[in-house]
């Protein structure tokens, strides 16, 4: 954590890509588990819309398939958009979770104060 602080105190760029990926930090906080460095980045800039990866996946679209509901709920209530899809599958995170059964983060998708064209069809069942 102190090295994410001391870098960001730097004026390092919470969304900067990496070279192979093109993900940025908060790509990869669904596999550190590490709500405290999400609620960090986050807070100094980090955007939850950024797409990466070989797939061009959203970090929700990460915290979704890592399972991850607490980050998955901190994305969000900080302006991740549930409908952002993929480049490849052409999916959104509601499609992730309840394709793996997930559905605390299917329901926090749906509840999200962002009620959005796909998460409506999915609340009143339509397609």
């Amino acid at each position: 954590m102190k090295i994410f602080q001391l870098l960001l105190s730097n004026g390092a760029n919470p969304n900067l890509k990496n070279g192979s990926c093109n993900e940025t930090v908060l790509h990869y906080v669904p596999d550190l588990g590490a709500l405290n460095i999400c609620q960090l980045l986050l807070s100094n800039g980090a955007d939850p819309n950024i797409k990466g990866g070989p797939y061009k996946k959203t970090a929700l679209h990460y915290a979704t398939a890592k399972g991850a509901l607490n980050i998955c709920q901190l994305l969000l209530s900080n302006g991740a958009d549930p409908d952002i899809k993929d480049d490849f599958y052409k999916e959104t995170a509601l499609h992730c979770a309840s394709g793996m059964g997930r559905l605390d983060i299917s329901l926090a998708l749906c509840n999200c104060k962002r009620r959005t064209e796909y998460l409506s069809a999915a609340v009143e069942q339509r397609s």
